[in-house]
């Protein structure tokens, strides 16, 4: 393994030259025969009008990369099943890509456009669930994903070089300079943060991104509140059915509450991580001052998670 010391760095820009070097070459070949694959079946080419096709290509890195062994030898590689629970708690594949593409798509929309490349965070980037889908727009982006957990921090340097991988502490600051990215995104960390942890993290963000800069995060607000106060057994997400009960009432006087939730990672700071839920009225008032809501999209995320797209 990558010693954690070596990954706890920035990359210097000669390594993200280097890695994107590879990344473009491996790319180029997994284009190439996408391409050849909808040559040679007429059924997607009834299917798709073209292999650009916005949908081909959400087929050939859903699915297609499932079946076809000329697609696994150049395309992103599959994480191991253990990082694919602690990301999100399965092990179908299918499930992981469809999810992580789905989300890469409800976040893409809230990117800035005005640049010719984007430097891009994923704030918990885990095995890169969502950010394995920039692979095909990379030469749009310079994706960038840090994590506490070491492991699949380790697998995206070793097999994913266009996600500059870094290894972060529980608590900030990150090494990153100031003002460095365009964009950052966090799916399902504020959704589990603490208080205290919430806003110092959302300082964190605000510091590293350029003013005018699009922060997208996803939290648990009211929405998924309801639906975990229907859920005749909360065990199935981890919290502790009596904990619940006597917390979640509060959330309406304090708009802020949070509990204990297991994890499957020995990296993660317990004290910190659990489940929150947030009143939408009130998140403004966990948030630093330089950071503005501009969009608010109640259950966006896989009808669960609300999405917040945030601007410096």
């Amino acid at each position: 393994m990558t010693s954690k010391k070596s990954l706890a760095k920035v990359l210097t820009d000669e390594q993200i030259t280097s890695r994107l070097a590879e990344a473009n070459e491996k790319l180029f070949h997994y284009k190439y025969r996408s391409d050849s694959l909808w040559k040679r079946l007429d059924s997607l080419q009834d299917t798709y009008p073209q292999p650009d096709d916005i949908e081909f290509i959400k087929y050939i890195d859903t699915e297609a990369i499932l079946y076809y062994r000329e697609l696994q030898d150049c395309g992103v590689s599959f994480p191991a099943w253990q990082d694919m629970i602690t990301v999100g708690g399965e092990t179908d594949l299918r499930l992981f890509l469809h999810i992580g593409r789905n989300c890469y798509e409800d976040i893409i929309k809230y990117l800035p456009k005005n640049k010719e490349v984007l430097r891009v965070l994923d704030f918990g980037v885990g095995c890169g669930r969502t950010a394995r889908h920039f692979y095909q727009t990379m030469s749009e982006y310079e994706v960038h994903g840090c994590d506490v957990d070491e492991t699949p921090i380790d697998f995206i340097y070793k097999n994913i070089p266009f996600i500059q991988p870094l290894l972060s502490t529980n608590e900030p600051p990150l090494p990153y300079k100031s003002n460095y990215f365009d964009a950052i995104y966090s799916v399902s960390v504020f959704s589990h943060l603490n208080e205290s942890a919430f806003y110092a993290w959302a300082e964190e963000l605000s510091r590293i991104m350029k003013p005018g800069g699009i922060l997208v995060i996803t939290i648990h607000g009211l929405h998924a509140l309801n639906i975990t106060r229907n859920k005749t057994d909360v065990g199935t997400i981890g919290i502790d059915k009596k904990e619940f009960d006597s917390t979640e009432s509060l959330v309406t006087e304090k708009g802020f509450i949070w509990m204990p939730q297991e994890t499957t990672s020995q990296d993660i700071d317990i004290s910190q991580y659990g489940i929150s839920f947030i009143d939408k009225n009130r998140l403004a008032a966990h948030l630093p001052p330089s950071l503005k809501i501009i969009h608010y999209g109640e259950g966006e995320i896989g009808g669960w998670q609300d999405l917040v797209v945030l601007e410096k």
